[in-house]
């Protein structure tokens, strides 16, 4: 009888420990995507292409969303439609992602330029977007 409630204590410190990993890796992309945003425009103002900038966040983003944006390059490179390569790193990294992700999605539609609006939401990196909540 012992054993089975060792066991169960053991699974419910193991939970409690996987849910504090997920909130922290959580916490640090929230913190880390707007150094991609300044990122993203300062390789726009070089003269870099969206899809260019999307490989310079592969070589240069924080080491949280480094591998999400080295996969996308990747899926552009290998000639997936750069719409469908956003969304998808959209649903990556996750909520933090959307406007970002939008803009860019919407400028590659119409063909407008996406710097300026870019600059916009890197301007309100004190805000949190809606449905990220930072609560353990």
């Amino acid at each position: 009888m012992i054993i089975v409630f060792g066991l169960i204590g053991l699974f419910f410190l193991w939970k409690r420990a996987k849910q504090r990993i997920a909130f922290k890796q959580d916490r640090a992309t929230v913190e880390a995507f707007p150094e991609c945003i300044d990122l993203f425009i300062a390789a726009l103002r070089a003269g870099y292409s969206p899809a260019q900038a999307i490989n310079f966040l592969g070589q240069h983003a924080p080491g949280v969303l480094r591998p999400h944006f080295i996969a996308a390059a990747r899926r552009i490179d290998e000639g997936e439609r750069f719409v469908d390569a956003i969304r998808l790193l959209q649903s990556e990294i996750g909520a933090v992602s959307q406007s970002m992700c939008e803009v860019l999605i919407s400028g590659d539609r119409l063909g407008i330029p996406v710097e300026n609006l870019l600059f916009q939401l890197g301007n309100k990196r004190n805000k949190i977007p809606q449905g990220i909540t930072l609560v353990e």
